[in-house]
């Protein structure tokens, strides 16, 4: 019981610490002039995009996205409550950084209306740091979960 309390623990600090990288950056990009930049602005360039739609930019109306996420959030909860239950400490990593970038965009969309990207990779997609949380995190349940390597219950 006491390891479930303490990865109850760590998915709140997990979350946390990541929630607040992605708002940290969003409002540090948001607010400063980054078009200078020291990389190959062909591969990585910092910009400040207003996201409207869904991955990619897709249209989709702003309450649908909500309503899409929200159930998104309370899958990854329900994953996340299973994993601490049954004491397997790496996909709890894995979904509290899911969560966090989870979190992190519908907070724009719900505040903004919009979600603030600031990363745009090969001069085609804008990103930020909730979405890069969202595929690690993602990928990273994944492939515990396909190979079966989820730890045992304690």
């Amino acid at each position: 019981m006491r390891f479930r309390r303490g990865l109850l623990f760590h998915t709140v600090v997990i979350t946390t610490v990541f929630l607040f990288a992605d708002r940290f950056t969003k409002q540090l990009f948001r607010t400063n002039d980054f078009q200078t930049t020291f990389l190959n602005p062909r591969i990585l360039r910092f910009v400040q995009h207003e996201n409207y739609g869904i991955i990619a930019n897709i249209p989709i109306p702003r309450v649908v996205t909500i309503v899409i996420t929200i159930f998104f959030l309370a899958l990854i909860l329900r994953l996340l409550a299973r994993s601490v239950e049954n004491g397997a400490g790496r996909e709890v990593v894995f979904l509290s950084i899911l969560l966090a970038g989870a979190i992190g965009n519908l907070w724009d969309r719900i505040v903004q209306g919009y979600v603030f990207d600031w990363i745009l990779l090969f001069g085609k997609s804008a990103i930020n740091f909730a979405d890069i949380f969202i595929v690690v995190g993602l990928f990273g349940f994944l492939k515990l979960t396909k190979r079966g390597k989820t730890e045992p219950r304690v």
